[in-house]
């Protein structure tokens, strides 16, 4: 019979000897029979204060996970079907989306520019036109029934608080216990509470002023590199994007792993196209491609306060791929912008280069025996605290035009995932500081503010 050793929370070890603990081990344990854990899916052996004996009490916990209603994912193994690819065509093809009454709209304005409206372009706009006003007319009572509820933003501050995906066990990211204040709950009202303060307290922005600069130094974007960067995105460049996109990471909102738009892209590449390329139109998001799934990770076993938990975003398709693209344009200049000084996050450079070269300086020091300070930076979580505005002027600075930084910085609507099924609350607000706008900024624009002093 074969026997597992449960997660241990809480002390590493649950045997101490004497008064400064000189030894320690870990002894004592439950073992539990793979029966016993098919019973109880939840299951965690805890450590407890020692009084008198050299051992720790432990408990065992043993139950099944909150049942919770749970949103669409398509699995890969889906892929394996026989026929699949046709049955997607079939549904594919029997959608007829025409897209919102503005873009129909824009579309005709598109084409009248062009040429002459035909006389079923004229009538279909005729119709759309009247369909607009109808729905104006219940757009306005239905507002003016929901002002009541309106809540006022002006001078509130939040925060979108959160970096990329990790598909981690779900019984070590189960957030089942949390220490507020010292005192350990498990209530998920209490849990979602004190995620939304301790977030808000962290990233809300308390300075009220802050010296502009407006000094350009350095190399910077020239008007042929804005042109690349911001040239139409071609169907081949979008397509190469999907494809060099990995197959099997954690899907977003629209449940979508890139596996599907990959095995099936002959069939959905007009539509993603079509999507991509109103992005660069229209330089802002479609609301239903702006959501986040956001995953707190534990970053160790038995992780009990919020600084303990990694937050992970988990993006749509959508949103994937236009990261994709933007990331990859970026490359092609963002080099030559960068300090050779600063090693990660840029293509060709190697972080170890720098710890390679402290540790050079380290040893000279000391065979040369000369006195001198050694100082290590440690920026708490720098690149969440990285403030929009100087983002944006430094981007500015740097010679790169404004539809690009349009394309880096839009607004973004975020929900906490947590176990399994959703914390009910949305982030709503635009953070003062770091904030995933559109597409997730690559880190190579975070590197890049490292030149300005």
């Amino acid at each position: 019979m074969e026997l597992a050793d449960p997660q241990l929370v809480g002390d590493s070890f649950t045997w101490k000897r004497g008064e400064r603990h000189d030894s320690a081990a870990r002894l004592d344990r439950f073992l539990i029979s793979e029966e016993w854990e098919t019973s109880f899916r939840n299951i965690k052996q805890s450590t407890m204060h020692r009084v008198i004996s050299d051992h720790c009490p432990l408990i065992l916990e043993c139950g099944n996970w909150e049942k919770s209603n749970s949103y669409f994912k398509f699995e890969n193994w889906w892929l394996q079907t026989e026929n699949f690819k046709e049955m997607v065509k079939n549904w594919w093809d029997s959608f007829n989306v025409r897209g919102s009454i503005l873009n129909q709209l824009a579309e005709l304005d598109g084409i009248q520019d062009q040429r002459q409206l035909t006389d079923d372009e004229i009538y279909l706009r005729a119709v759309i036109t009247v369909e607009f006003e109808e729905n104006a007319k219940r757009e306005e009572i239905a507002w003016r029934q929901r002002s009541r509820a309106l809540w006022l933003k002006e001078g509130d501050r939040n925060t979108k608080f959160f970096h990329r995906t990790a598909n981690c066990h779900k019984r070590y990211n189960n957030i089942d216990k949390l220490s507020v204040n010292g005192e350990c709950t498990g209530k998920p009202t209490v849990i979602k509470e004190e995620i939304i303060k301790f977030y808000q307290n962290l990233y809300a922005e308390t300075e009220r002023w802050r010296p502009q600069f407006s000094a350009r130094s350095g190399t910077m974007v020239n008007e042929m590199d804005n042109i690349m960067l911001e040239e139409q995105f071609s169907e081949k460049e979008i397509m190469d994007c999907v494809m060099a996109c990995a197959r099997d990471k954690a899907p977003g909102p629209d449940g979508y792993t890139m596996a599907f738009f990959i095995a099936c892209w002959d069939v959905v590449n007009k539509e993603v196209v079509a999507a991509v390329q109103n992005f660069h139109a229209q330089s802002f998001f479609e609301k239903s491609f702006n959501a986040t799934f956001i995953a707190l990770i534990p970053k160790k076993i038995g992780a009990k306060e919020l600084k303990d938990f990694r937050p992970i975003s988990l993006i749509g398709s959508i949103y994937k791929i236009l990261s994709k693209i933007l990331t990859e344009r970026l490359k092609k200049v963002v080099s030559k912008l960068v300090d050779a000084q600063q090693l990660a996050f840029i293509k060709g450079r190697q972080i170890m280069d720098a710890i390679l070269i402290a540790n050079e300086c380290v040893d000279v020091r000391k065979i040369s025996k000369v006195p001198e300070i050694l100082r290590k930076l440690d920026i708490e979580k720098a690149y969440d605290h990285l403030h929009w505005g100087f983002l944006w002027k430094t981007l500015e600075n740097m010679g790169f035009g404004g539809k690009w930084m349009k394309f880096c910085i839009t607004t973004v609507k975020c929900e906490v995932f947590r176990s399994d099924k959703w914390i009910s609350f949305w982030i709503l607000l635009i953070s003062e500081r770091i904030t995933t706008r559109g597409p997730p900024i690559p880190f190579s624009l975070y590197s890049g503010n490292g030149r300005t002093k």
